[in-house]
C-alpha cells in the first residue's frame, strides 16, 4: 500500500461575488465649471485616460484572485454603461480562457442604498461591493479587503488628509474615534482620531462592522473617487505618473 499524503497547505478560500455599482446620475459632475465632455458623459462612462471609469473599475474586479461572479448594478440613469456591460458580459461568456461571468441587473435608479440592498438580497453575503468611480482600483486592494474582512463587514477608508494633499475632493468624513459602534473600530491602524474617508470598496458580511484603513501607494490609489470636474484632472495625472 502506498504511503498517506497529508497536505499541510492553507485550503485556498472561495471566492465571492463582487456587486459594481454603476447607476448614478453623476449629478456633482455636472457642474456649471464641467467642460462638455465631463458634464455630458453618464459618470461610469467618463472616460479617464481614454478609458471608461467602470471598464476600469470591472477589469480591477475580474483579475481579483478572491472574486467570482461580478454583478454590474446599472440604472435607468445610465443606460449608455448598460450597454457598454452588457457587451462586456457577452465577451466574457463567450471567452474560452475561463474568465468570470459578468451579470448585469438594473436597480431602480433611487439611489445607491437602493440599488445595494436589492443587489445583496440577490447575491447574498460575503460579497465584495464598489462604486464604479474608483478608477484606479487595483486587483490586489480587493483581495486585500477581502482578506481581512475575513467573513465580516469591511468598510475601506483612507485618512483624508491624504485626498486633500493629492487635490481629490472630500465631500463625506468622519473620525475614527467615532467607528467603533459596530464594535470592530479600525482594523489596523492606531486608534486615533484621525478624519477618514470612505472608499467605495466594501466588504458586506455577516460579523462585526470594521474598518481598514489604507495609506502609502494603495491609500493613493484608493482615495481617487472621481466626483466632480477637478478629479477627472487629478485622476488622469496619477495614471499618467504610474500610479
Amino acid at each position: 500500500m502506498g504511503a498517506d499524503v497529508t497536505d499541510d497547505s492553507e485550503p485556498v478560500p472561495e471566492p465571492v461575488p463582487a456587486v459594481l455599482l454603476c447607476g448614478g446620475r453623476g449629478t456633482r459632475l455636472s457642474g456649471g465649471d464641467a467642460p462638455p465632455a465631463v458634464r455630458d458623459a453618464e459618470k461610469p462612462m467618463l472616460p479617464i485616460a481614454g478609458k471608461p471609469m467602470v471598464a476600469r473599475v470591472l477589469d480591477a474586479l475580474l483579475a481579483a484572485e478572491r472574486v467570482g461572479v461580478v454583478h454590474a448594478v446599472t440604472s435607468p440613469h445610465t443606460p449608455a454603461t448598460a450597454g457598454f456591460l452588457e457587451k462586456r458580459a457577452t465577451a466574457a461568456r463567450s471567452d474560452e480562457d475561463g474568465s468570470r461571468p459578468v451579470r448585469v441587473t438594473e436597480g431602480s435608479g433611487e439611489g445607491y442604498v437602493a440599488d445595494l440592498d436589492a443587489a445583496i438580497s440577490r447575491v447574498g453575503t460575503p460579497a465584495v461591493t464598489v462604486a464604479a468611480d474608483l478608477p484606479l482600483l487595483a486587483p490586489a486592494d480587493v483581495d486585500d479587503a477581502v482578506a481581512h474582512a475575513a467573513g465580516d463587514s469591511l468598510a475601506v477608508c483612507v485618512p483624508a488628509s491624504l485626498k486633500r494633499s493629492l487635490g481629490i475632493s472630500a465631500d463625506t468624513t468622519f473620525r475614527a474615534s467615532d467607528a467603533g459602534s459596530g464594535g470592530g473600530g479600525v482594523e489596523d491602524a492606531e486608534k486615533d482620531d484621525r478624519e477618514l474617508a470612505p472608499t467605495g470598496l466594501n466588504v458586506v458580511g455577516e460579523g462585526a462592522d470594521r474598518l481598514r484603513v489604507r495609506e502609502g501607494a494603495a491609500g493613493r490609489r484608493l482615495a481617487m473617487n472621481v466626483n466632480r470636474p477637478r478629479d477627472v484632472a487629478v485622476a488622469d495625472r496619477l495614471i499618467s505618473e504610474g500610479e
